[in-house]
């Protein structure tokens, strides 16, 4: 448990301490009142009040009696959430798959949809195939709307989560600037739920708030690395930030490389790191070196090379796959130069691929960051290597954005 977390006492004060108990009881099984006033620092009146109302909201329930305390004394009445008070369903739309959960309040997963379609996509289809996942699984659940905090949709792609927009589509299906998709939901669904519609990369990144106090009051950047893309997000002081426009954590098409032809397959683009560090990237950088006598001159003749046999050569000594490995840690050093003097970050998290890259990128990456220009060791941001499972985060986090959601806007 958290022995740093405070109580609010300020003009929300119900609302903050209520979402705060909720959040212990997420993260340990069983608690006392003595460990609630311990760990939140209110009274223990006030901790009684606030449990009793929890509990009849039928958010908490008893757990029964602890074990006495060494002196002998009374055994203390144990409580803990009930994780089936309130359910989110996520939808996830990724190259070729939807993926549809019900996640309760612990985070666990009870039901799964998947389904999955051929490119080129309508945007009708697209529409058609959300609604069409949310019905299932509310007959999976036997779900009442009024059981639900809320539904989450992620998919690539520049999303206005503001206006429940699609700015820009990703190359997987088309549809006009600015369509509608969360209101088109809306309209689809026999009831009202209150629905999250963002870019999935975002309630990846939001995943990392779980669990860690510290990042609550921070201004923190996550970068998410996959094999054919990269996204990300910036969350300050515990809010995700969308911007005006949506376009906030689209990170992979910063140019990185004024040099290179290569394209961003997203864009369109030349030099956007998207194109300079994903997988494909990094293969089309090694053959248009001399492979010769390199332990990835057999991949790259069987063109079965890819991201990992090219981590996992530099890792073992392999002077090619160590420069294209150089050439990627500079993508990031100029990504990273930027996010910095824009967003001043006191961590930056990178997620996926290159967080499991390994030891050679992760300590030249460390040193080519120390080495930036109007820097020191003293203030280069903590730089962390997530080892988060990306479809865990993605789905995760948009059920944790969406709980979040709901206890801060319905605190009765």
């Amino acid at each position: 448990m958290d022995k740093n977390s405070t109580g609010f006492k300020p003009k929300n004060l119900r609302t903050n301490n209520s979402k705060l108990i909720i959040d212990l009881f997420r993260k340990q099984e069983e608690l006392s009142i003595q460990d609630l006033t311990n760990a939140v620092g209110l009274s223990k009146t006030s901790i009684i009040k606030i449990v009793h109302q929890l509990m009849d909201d039928g958010i908490v329930i008893s757990a029964g009696k602890g074990s006495s305390t060494e002196e002998g004394g009374k055994r203390p009445n144990i409580y803990r959430l009930n994780p089936s008070y309130l359910y989110c369903i996520s939808v996830l739309f990724t190259d070729y798959e939807y993926t549809g959960k019900i996640i309760d309040l612990k985070l666990q997963t009870i039901h799964t949809i998947t389904l999955s379609y051929d490119c080129p996509h309508s945007y009708e289809e697209v529409v058609d195939n959300i609604v069409k996942i949310i019905q299932e699984l509310m007959k999976m659940g036997n779900l009442l709307p009024e059981q639900l905090c809320g539904i989450t949709i992620g998919m690539p792609g520049v999303i206005n989560a503001k206006k429940g927009v699609i700015v820009r589509p990703t190359r997987e299906f088309s549809c006009e600037q600015n369509a509608p998709l969360r209101q088109n939901v809306a309209d689809r669904l026999p009831f009202e739920t209150n629905i999250y519609f963002d870019n999935a990369c975002r309630f990846g990144g939001y995943y990392e708030l779980l669990d860690n106090e510290e990042r609550q009051s921070r201004s923190v950047v996550v970068i998410e690395t996959f094999e054919k893309s990269v996204g990300g997000c910036l969350i300050q002081q515990g809010e995700l930030i969308q911007g005006d426009n949506g376009f906030v954590g689209e990170f992979g098409h910063i140019k990185t490389d004024y040099k290179t032809s290569r394209r961003c397959a997203s864009c369109g683009n030349t030099g956007c790191f998207e194109a300079t560090v994903c997988s494909d990237g990094l293969v089309a950088d090694a053959g248009s070196r001399d492979y010769t006598g390199s332990a990835l001159e057999p991949f790259l003749e069987s063109h079965t090379l890819n991201a990992d046999i090219i981590f996992q050569e530099a890792n073992r000594g392999d002077e090619l796959a160590q420069k294209v490995v150089d050439y990627a840690v500079n993508q990031f050093w100029a990504l990273i130069q930027n996010i910095r003097f824009v967003c001043d970050p006191s961590e930056i998290i990178i997620q996926g691929l290159y967080s499991a890259a390994g030891e050679y990128f992760h300590d030249n990456l460390l040193k080519e960051l120390v080495s930036m220009t109007y820097y020191d060791s003293s203030n280069v941001p903590t730089i962390t290597f997530s080892d988060v499972d990306s479809m865990l985060s993605l789905h995760s986090g948009a059920a944790l954005y969406c709980i979040d959601q709901y206890f801060g806007l319905n605190p009765d």
